[in-house]
């Protein structure tokens, strides 16, 4: 299942009172969309990895009161408000800390504690108790360290199998500050091929061959993050092949720093959002892509009362320069699309003459 598809079945999921179970390869993102939904929903998000936990730290430390024996439960689990739970990698867990867990998953009790079960409306306007639970894990097929999880505990859960999927990426990337190049050379690739023997169906978004990456670094939506942070700090490495390998491996670095030696000398986006209307675009394909990314990223960069006029020139200029190769006008505007600088702007924008020819150029091609 796509992962921009996730958050809703997990919602519906949480207001029928049923704990959910996420599969996925490492990196795609698992944690990143947990946490975004509970940025969104207004509640908290408490990470518990059970890896780290015996048996008997989920019921707490006994306390003898007279003849009796009580149980503190652990802090993770008391004085919260409205939470998810999130046992991240909770196959990671031995089987004895997962059987600890049963009587949690199933009645959301641990002893004598218990999750606040009252109803509640979240701030996306979901139905759903005050506190629910959220399990992740990676798949033993993708070489990660996992025990296998009880038939008790899995049949105590909704099991949901996450997959990445470039265009959903793209728009969390934009909207979380990754790089232009790193977003655009992706979306390159995905276009023309990714050029390496491989049978993966995310292009170089996530690729994992148990043989070729038996050992060292392989691309995955966490590992191109990294890559973003990376040249962010120190751009003059982005174009060192040995660095990038660092992160996404040997084959797909020498591909991404040629993708970013042809980008490092695109004409200046800005001077499009200017109103600089005569600027030829580039004529190689890379180096097309790569413009488009960087004509995206001026928008999002460009001041909130600027960003109208610099949209509308954005739109004349691909009429001017693009009304016969329709696909490179609807990639800058599709991606400028899925942003939330977009949404801002978006009721003055569509009122612009700029973007009423751009829509009567290009017709119903443009879903935004």
């Amino acid at each position: 299942m796509r992962i921009g598809q996730v958050s809703e079945i997990i919602r519906a999921h949480e207001a029928a009172g049923n704990p959910v179970m996420l599969w996925s390869p490492p990196g795609v993102g698992k944690s990143s969309l947990i946490g975004q939904m509970c940025q969104e929903d207004g509640v908290e998000n408490v990470d518990v990895r059970l890896s780290l936990l015996n048996p008997v730290d989920l019921r707490g430390i006994p306390i003898v009161k007279g003849e009796k024996v009580e149980w503190v439960p652990p802090v993770f689990l008391v004085n919260r408000g409205p939470c998810r739970f999130f046992l991240d990698e909770i196959n990671v867990a031995p089987p004895t800390t997962q059987a600890a867990a049963y009587q949690w998953v199933l009645d959301g009790r641990i002893g004598e504690w218990a999750m606040d079960r009252t109803p509640m409306v979240t701030k996306t306007g979901c139905k759903r108790p005050s506190q629910t639970i959220i399990a992740a894990g990676n798949r033993a097929s993708d070489q990660a360290f996992v025990h296998q999880m009880p038939a008790p505990l899995r049949n105590r859960m909704a099991h949901v199998e996450v997959e990445p999927q470039l265009d959903d990426w793209k728009e969390w990337a934009w909207a979380n500050g990754i790089d232009s190049r790193v977003i655009n050379f992706l979306q390159f690739t995905a276009r023309v091929g990714v050029g390496i023997a491989t049978d993966s169906q995310y292009g170089l978004l996530f690729f994992f061959d148990p043989k070729t990456h038996s050992t060292g670094s392989f691309p995955t939506p966490r590992s191109w993050a990294q890559v973003s942070r990376f040249i962010s700090v120190n751009p003059r490495l982005a174009a060192n092949t040995e660095a990038i390998a660092g992160m996404v491996g040997g084959a797909v670095a020498q591909k991404f720093t040629a993708f970013i030696k042809v980008a490092d000398k695109l004409p200046n986006a800005d001077l499009v959002l200017d109103g600089n209307l005569g600027l030829n675009p580039p004529n190689e394909p890379s180096a097309l892509y790569a413009f488009c990314g960087a004509l995206t990223a001026a928008l999002i960069r460009r001041e909130a009362k600027g960003r109208i006029k610099a949209t509308e020139n954005v739109a004349q200029y691909c009429v001017k320069h693009w009304a016969e190769n329709a696909e490179f006008a609807i990639l800058t505007m599709k991606d400028f699309g899925r942003t939330p600088e977009y949404k801002e702007v978006y009721r003055q924008v569509i009122a612009s003459p700029g973007w009423r020819n751009f829509s009567k150029c290009f017709g119903n091609l443009l879903e935004v």
